[in-house]
């Protein structure tokens, strides 16, 4: 007899599977889905997660992890939650607790180092998209300051000529109004 469950009415053992206390009678089902919960929790973050929901399914995470915090799997699951959303010292520390949960867990033991590795390759990525954005800034201001030069080159050739036009213009207006006045 396996058991996993103390009736809370008689105090003696329930057998795995069993929704009755064989000594009692009690129906336990309520309890059993009571503590099933984190997993239903789980499960939902999970499908959350593949949807590409990730902020649900952090959600959902916590909230099974708050039922049972020594369920491996969920600090597995969010620790790659929190990678996706960038959240990386957050997903470091559930990959840690996943693979202080289950030191037998080959997956568990080595996702902290994945994470780690993971936020290695995001910070190369967003500083070769940095430089890269900056690169097309660059470019842009050069073409940009090459269009402008000659642009002023014209703008001012012709505003010298337009310049002496209306300097001329002047000069006879108001030669002409001195003299005339």
């Amino acid at each position: 007899m396996n058991a996993t469950l103390e009736c809370p009415r008689c105090g003696n053992p329930v057998p795995d599977g069993e929704t009755v206390c064989p000594t009692c009678q009690e129906d336990l089902s309520a309890l059993l889905r009571l503590q099933a919960e984190h997993l239903r929790l789980y499960n939902e973050a999970l499908v959350a997660a593949r949807e590409g929901n990730l902020e649900e399914a952090q959600a959902r995470l916590l909230a099974a992890l708050s039922l049972n915090d020594a369920f491996a799997p969920a600090h597995a699951l969010l620790a790659k939650v929190r990678a996706r959303l960038g959240r990386w010292q957050e997903a470091k520390a559930s990959a840690q607790r996943a693979a202080d949960l289950a030191p037998n867990d080959a997956a568990m033991v080595n996702l902290p180092a994945l994470i780690e590795e993971a936020e290695r390759e995001a910070m190369a990525a967003q500083a070769l998209r940095e430089r890269e954005g900056h690169q097309t800034l660059l470019s842009a201001l050069s073409r940009g300051d090459t269009r402008h030069r000659a642009e002023l080159a014209v703008a001012f050739g012709a505003g010298l000529g337009l310049a002496a036009l209306v300097s001329l213009g002047l000069r006879i207006f108001f030669g002409k109004t001195r003299e005339g006045g």
